[in-house]
């Protein structure tokens, strides 16, 4: 659950006052734009007060509570409607927020009342006056309230000058055929048969899969199913599904994939019926109940992964765009249309259009134009590029760096991080305080934009996430078990003192060799959170597993653990992850912004072509048009002229025709020739 906004109880509705105005037209209230109902997100609510009937420079007090009676969060904003003396409220539901009636609640200090007499002395000075409403609550409602932004959004533009890539040895579908034996099968919840629904795992002995294999067919023969009890349907049964074919959705590891269906295997009885002069066979179809097969033949078809190599003559130019403080007030927006034009032509065209909705923030295109994630450490040049190893609280050297190497044993695409048994003679008294650090550099282009920072850019009040995958072995390195602390920090970062530069967000142990899996896996893998008192003066709140203690357990598909927190600042955000003891396997490792139902992202960012340059050179003005859930224009932003660099005019190819003539530069003056 992202961070979450919470008001302190004033129990406005189970306090008696002297009056009650609950009128539709309210004479002490201004009360405007009451929602038919709360939706998920950032309700709106405007409400102003009478001057004539209430105390002069009193306050309105406001509280709305859910179907348990506990507040729900309301913010009073500075925003006044144009023409108005009414003030906008914003209404936070969260997903979590219980749906079912709920109540909002206003009060205020009556001097009258509303046939002009005074107030009772006892009453004077105090909450004497309150309207009431009862309201439903839908958090996963689409949030259909009116956008009022807060400021315009802040936009960065960059260009990025990208070479043009061809697959190495030339064009090619590079698909290759694997044929074999050996690959075994079981049902996702080892309970056996399971009637063609759901999906399964296939497993291999040995490594065989590879991150290239998502969403390719693979297709069984000559299965001899587990379990299968042919002999209780006497000598006629016989198994018609020894063939069988299926989809890969996820790779796991080099040796376990899940796929997209379960094998359900029949049995067909034939029985002989009658005498042999008016008899007749009876056949019957049956669901045979099996926990899986193992040794398969298999046929599986599947796309290699492309070498690429840029042609280093063929420039193209992008545009790379940053979008921050996007936070509205009330309301969701839910896309941005990106458009661009030339000054030389003066006419918008559309270049692109953004979702706002969990954009992975670490990653970015290498110099081949391909997105790679940073925290996918398939290629060991993105561990040895991006991420850094050292021994930490060491009394001696220990003589070498740890151990980080890509592997896929436990997940696809991990770094396996090891060498804890250089620690085993180091603060003999204190062992836990000798350590491997494994951290995301301080220094490297996170961002793609051509800039070296010490993380990942954020902004300021945004929702962010983090989430990984461990799993971990113990090894003889003087404690038992294997220990791991994970650390945020950065200028982005409220860090618990000034003594500090990290916040620690979970300490992780495991008894045994285990995949970590979340404490919570049927609630998103994510843990309540606890508030931690930022040094700046500001909360910062995170999805907390503090001393976390995990078992070991058998592999799940939700093993990713995440954590959700703020932002105080413009800033950066790094990841370290501190092992202790044991040798852990690190995956999947991601930074996003958060996106709950209602509720807009405080950041996104794209890339785009920019297609038929008209000249290189140029000056280019982009707008910006943003846009609710009703698909309905509730903003525009301008950036302009933009110098543009652009990229060449690469002719390739053997036939290429020149009709007419071509000037270069002043002086040269080419001619073509029609053929006849």
């Amino acid at each position: 659950m992202p961070f979450i906004k919470l008001n302190q109880p004033k129990y406005l509705k189970e306090t008696s006052m002297l009056i009650s105005d609950n009128d539709q037209d309210s004479a002490y209230f201004e009360v405007a734009e009451v929602p038919s109902y709360l939706t998920g997100g950032k309700n709106l609510l405007l409400i102003g007060g009478n001057n004539n009937l209430l105390e002069e420079g009193s306050n309105i007090e406001v509280e709305i509570t859910d179907t348990n009676g506990n507040p729900i969060f309301h913010e009073v904003n500075q925003y006044i409607e144009f023409g108005t003396n009414k003030r906008a409220i914003s209404i936070y539901v969260y997903e979590s927020t219980p749906s079912g009636l709920g109540y909002i609640v206003i009060a205020g200090v009556a001097a009258k009342r509303p046939n002009g007499n005074s107030v009772p002395k006892s009453w004077q000075n105090t909450l004497n006056v309150k309207w009431s409403k009862r309201i439903r609550i839908y958090p996963f409602r689409e949030n259909n309230t009116r956008v009022i932004l807060k400021t315009p959004p802040v936009i960065k533009i960059k260009e990025l000058l990208r070479e043009y890539l061809i697959p190495t040895g030339g064009v090619t579908t590079a698909a290759t055929e694997s044929l074999g034996s050996g690959l075994n099968y079981s049902f996702a919840d080892g309970s056996g048969f399971s009637p063609g629904v759901g999906f399964g795992y296939i497993t291999s002995p040995t490594p065989y899969f590879s991150a290239s294999m998502v969403g390719s067919t693979i297709s069984f023969t000559n299965i001899n199913p587990l379990g299968a009890t042919l002999s209780e349907f006497g000598p006629g049964g016989q198994t018609t599904d020894n063939y069988w074919t299926t989809q890969i959705t996820e790779v796991i590891n080099d040796t376990k994939a899940k796929v997209n269906s379960s094998y359900a295997p029949r049995v067909v009885i034939t029985t002989f019926v009658g005498d042999k002069a008016t008899g007749q066979n009876l056949i019957q179809i049956l669901p045979l109940n099996v926990s899986g097969f193992n040794s398969a033949d298999y046929s599986h078809a599947y796309q290699k992964d492309i070498v690429w190599t840029s042609q280093t003559t063929n420039i193209e130019s992008w545009a790379k765009v940053d979008i921050s403080e996007l936070d509205p007030m009330v309301g969701d927006l839910k896309k941005i249309k990106i458009l661009k034009r030339s000054q030389g032509f003066q006419q918008y065209e559309l270049a692109t259009e953004v979702d706002l909705d969990n954009k992975e923030l670490l990653a970015k295109d290498d110099e081949f134009a391909l997105q790679g994630l940073l925290g996918n450490f398939s290629e060991q040049s993105t561990i040895d590029d991006y991420w850094e190893a050292s021994y930490t609280g060491t009394s001696t050297s220990v003589g070498s760096l740890p151990i980080t190497a890509s592997n896929s044993s436990k997940f696809m695409g991990a770094v396996v991080i090891s060498g804890s048994e250089n620690l085993t003679s180091n603060f003999a008294n204190n062992r836990e305080s000798a350590n491997i650090q494994f951290k995301m550099k301080s220094s490297a282009d996170w961002d793609g934009d051509g800039i070296s920072t010490d993380g990942v850019k954020l902004y300021k009040n945004g929702s962010y996430q983090v989430s990984f995958k461990l799993a971990s072995e113990d090894v003889n390195d003087g404690l038992e078990g294997s220990k791991i602390k994970v650390y945020l920090s950065g200028s982005a970062i409220a860090t618990p003192s000034e003594t500090t530069d990290r916040l620690l967000i979970d300490t992780i142990t495991n008894n045994g060799s285990a995949i970590v899996s979340p404490v919570n896996p049927n609630n998103a893998a994510r843990p309540a959170m606890k508030a931690v008192k930022g040094s700046k003066g500001t909360n910062l709140a995170v999805s907390n597993n503090t001393n976390t203690q995990i078992s070991q357990q058998p592999e799940t598909d939700d093993s990713e653990l995440v954590y959700d927190f703020n932002t105080y600042q413009n800033g950066t955000a790094s990841l370290i992850f501190e092992v202790v003891s044991g040798k852990w396997f690190l995956a999947d490792v991601s930074f996003k912004s958060v996106k709950q139902s209602g509720f807009t992202p405080n950041h996104t960012s794209a890339e785009f072509r920019m297609f038929a340059d008209t000249q290189q050179n140029d000056v280019f003005d982009f707008k910006f048009e943003l846009y609710d859930n009703q698909n309905e224009l509730i903003h525009t932003s301008f950036t302009q002229s933009i110098e543009w660099a652009g990229g060449n005019t690469s002719v390739t190819g053997n036939n290429n025709t020149i009709e007419g003539s071509l000037v270069i530069g002043n002086g040269i003056l080419m001619k073509g020739i029609t053929a006849q």
